[in-house]
This record gives C-alpha cells, structure tokens and sequence, in this order.
C-alpha cells in the first residue's frame, strides 16, 4: 500500500478544506462545549442549556421519573450526576418547579415594572452599534486583501530571483504573522456582532412580549431568553434568576463565577409551592 500526496487536483483546495472543519468544530462546540455543556438551548424546551449546577457548574438535563404512570414528572438534573453520582452530589428539581418561578419573575419583577423594563432597555442598548462593529470588519478586511496582494507579489519576485530566499523568508515571515493577527481580529469582531445582533434582537422579544400581555401564564422561549440569562441551582429547595443586561459569558467563564455569583446579593426574591402544597422552591433574583 502506498500514499502518495497531492498525485491529483482535489474537489476543493487545502484551505476551504480546513476551514470548513473548523466551522464544523466551532458548531459541535457551540452546541455541547468542551466543557460538556448545553451553550445553545433547545427551543422546544425553555429550560435547556440555561440551568446550571451549583455544585459542579455543569448544565441540568430533563428526565422523565416514571415515565408512562399516573406519577409520571419531568425532572431536571445535573449532567454531571447522570454521569455518576461520584462526580456530583446534586439532587434533581421538578422542571415545573421552576418553570413557575420564573413565570412569577418575569410578571413581578420585570412586566409589572416599566421602570426595570425601560433601564434594561438602556443598558441592553448602550453596548449595542451593530453598524461600527461591521464597519471595522470591512476595513480590516480591505487590509487583509492588501497583506494577501503583497504576499502574492513577493512570492512572483522569488520566482523571477528579484529578491534572494533568505530576504523572502523573513518578508513572508512578517507579512504571514501580520495576516494572521488580522484575521484573528476579524473572527473576534464578528463575534461582538453576533452578540450585539442577539442584543437588539432579545430588546424587539421584550417589547413583544410586554407589548402583547401585561402577564405571562406559559413559559416560552423567546420570552423566557429575553428577560432571564442563567439559572443557577443551589439544591432541590433553592435556585438563583441570574439578569445580564450586557455581559455574556462562555460556559467556561460562567461556571468558574457561579460560586462567586452565589453570593450575590439579591434584587427580588420569593418561593413557589407546589400543587400538593409537599414542596417549597425558594428563589432569588441577581444582576450579574
């Protein structure tokens, strides 16, 4: 058996190769994270990929208890239980539970203040200019062509012996790191505008959810994403409604800060009884 490289033209050249699976990696991570947890929530679910463990900063995952029975209930549980209970101690919560709850804070706390609404708004809005951001892209962009246009012109100068290979090396060297350092700068700037995109976004669901009802009484996504970031779960009795106004967090960022967030003061607070009046869900509300 032999291998033999470059014998025939490919279908697409080494680098669209490569980038595409890096965009497919940066995808399968935007989905689950190195970290094994949910950064994208599932839409059919409004809990999934936001709560997170207290104990491990894992994210929960729902589960069926006694699934197809009178006592049938959707649980939410660590991932990191799930995987062993000697990687977390974490008891489950009744997904109902605090799905309640965070109906009572977004109807207390957020729609029944225009106040908090309209602050949040401002602060939401304040780090938001979507058309700077792209602007910076294009320059840097015309910038790279310029390096990519010089590099192409040295390489022609190395073929016509204009230029000795030792001087072409470093030249290359130079331009190749300045390349580099620009595209880098891109994929952070497009990065600030996806972000700055979901911001305006998530402001035109918070006008049309408290457009639409001055109160909530089913948990949707888009609502639910609009006014509440992070859970974070303490244990089966206590859980904390983190608000970010303009401040978002990797998974990894978020659960190195959970302990710290934990001690956050609170802004609102309450408790949610359940419907056989056997369980207490106490809460709280911080700006993180």
């Amino acid at each position: 058996m032999y291998h033999i490289e470059d014998s025939h033209e490919p279908i697409i050249d080494k680098e669209t190769f490569n980038l595409a699976q890096q965009i497919m990696n940066d995808r399968r991570n935007t989905k689950t994270g190195e970290d094994k947890n949910l950064s994208k929530y599932n839409k059919r679910y409004p809990l999934s990929g936001i709560v997170y463990c207290g104990k491990c900063g894992r994210t929960l995952k729902r589960r069926y208890w006694n699934y197809g029975t009178d006592v049938s209930k959707v649980m939410m549980q660590c991932g990191g239980y799930l995987e062993g209970k000697a990687n977390c101690s974490a008891k489950a919560i009744e997904s109902i539970l605090i799905e309640k709850a965070a109906i009572e804070v977004i109807n207390k706390y957020f729609l029944s203040n225009i106040d908090i609404i309209n602050e949040l708004y401002r602060s939401i809005l304040s780090a938001v200019d979507v058309s700077e951001t792209a602007f910076k892209i294009d320059e840097i962009a015309n910038e790279i062509i310029d390096i990519e246009n010089k590099m192409s012109s040295l390489a022609e100068m190395k073929l016509e012996n204009q230029i000795t290979k030792e001087l072409y090396s470093i030249k290359f060297h130079e331009l190749n790191n300045e390349l580099h350092k620009k595209e880098i700068l891109v994929k952070e700037l497009n990065k600030e505008k996806d972000i700055n995109f979901d911001k305006n976004q998530r402001v035109a669901k918070m006008k049309k959810a408290l457009k639409e009802k001055n109160q909530i009484d089913t948990l949707e996504v888009d609502v639910l994403r609009s006014f509440i970031y992070r859970i974070i779960t303490i244990n089966k009795e206590n859980i904390i409604f983190c608000v970010s106004a303009n401040k978002a967090y990797s998974d990894k960022e978020f659960t190195e800060k959970i302990k710290e967030f934990m001690d956050y003061p609170s802004i609102f607070d309450g408790k949610i009884i359940s419907d056989n009046k056997k369980k207490i869900l106490k809460y709280k509300v911080i700006s993180i």
